[in-house]
């Protein structure tokens, strides 16, 4: 091989071309209802790529690392078989997340002709794709031009419901979306809003988004609760955690019908509107009885 197949083969585009897995990481920007007709159908929305994680499988000592050609993280040695790949950020201005993947053996005998140099046939074995789309932790730093709603969500006694499944639902020039989120081991969540609107109010340009109500809050069933009081919960949480089916979601969930929250240490209503000005961000606990 000569210094410029040698060059080609060591590229990152070629490296992602020979991988196991390329995963997409991007930042989640909400949920747009295409239909409010039951079954309700939705689209999420992504952001940018997310850069600086920690990717790793329990099954491989391989780090991947973040190719900037194709905004992936690709893996090049992961072994055959299921297994989880999770998603954590140094930084912790996201939660943290897991999927779960399956390798084919008949990738690594495409991976050897790729090496090669060798095409292989018509409806071989392809390398995993997969998005993952990263929820904002609340320590995640506001920039210009957007909004969030924070806080802790917490029983009345004071102890915090860690993955809990919040959805509150907005409006923005007249749509309806909704942010869907959870919260951290301790608790804590973030609705990030990327969008903004403008709206004229005694005469000037005040630009906010509308949470019109919480839709629905989820908290874990006892048992999977207790579990990660004591072990690590990503390995206990189902991967992909915003694609379970309705059944799948029942077996970890369960309504929290009866709360209401605080906003900014006062009552307030579970039904009442709640207004963030642009560049802004206001606390808003949710108590579970």
């Amino acid at each position: 091989m000569n210094l410029v197949e040698r060059a080609e083969f060591s590229s990152p585009e070629r490296r992602v071309q020979i991988g196991i897995l390329a995963l997409e990481v991007n930042e989640y920007h909400g949920t747009e209802i295409i239909s409010a007709v039951p079954p309700e159908t939705t689209r999420d929305i992504s952001g940018s790529p997310v850069q600086g994680l920690h990717v790793w499988s329990q099954e491989s000592s391989e780090i991947p690392i973040f190719h900037d050609s194709t905004s992936t993280y690709g893996f090049l040695k992961l072994p055959v078989g299921k297994q989880r790949i999770f998603i954590q950020d140094p930084k912790n201005y996201y939660q943290p997340y897991a999927l779960e993947i399956d390798v084919k053996p008949e990738r690594y005998h495409v991976k050897e002709m790729l090496e090669r140099g060798i095409t292989p046939p018509p409806g071989s074995e392809g390398l995993i794709k997969r998005r993952v789309l990263l929820r904002h932790n609340f320590r995640f730093p506001l920039s210009s031009g957007k909004a969030a709603v924070w806080g802790q969500v917490r029983k009345d006694q004071g102890r915090p419901l860690p993955f809990s499944w919040l959805e509150f639902e907005t409006r923005l020039n007249g749509n309806v979306g909704k942010i869907r989120t959870y919260t951290g081991i301790d608790g804590m969540y973030l609705a990030f809003f990327p969008q903004e609107r403008g709206i004229i109010i005694g005469g000037t340009n005040q630009r906010h988004v509308e949470i019109i109500r919480a839709v629905e809050i989820f908290q874990l069933i006892a048992p999977w609760a207790d579990e990660i009081a004591e072990q690590d919960a990503l390995s206990i949480l189902p991967p992909s955690i915003d694609q379970l089916t309705i059944l799948e979601f029942q077996s970890f969930w369960t309504p929290a019908n009866n709360f209401h929250f605080l906003k900014d240490g006062e009552p307030d209503q579970a039904t009442s509107n709640l207004s963030v000005h642009v560049e802004r961000s206001v606390r808003w606990d949710i108590i579970v009885q």
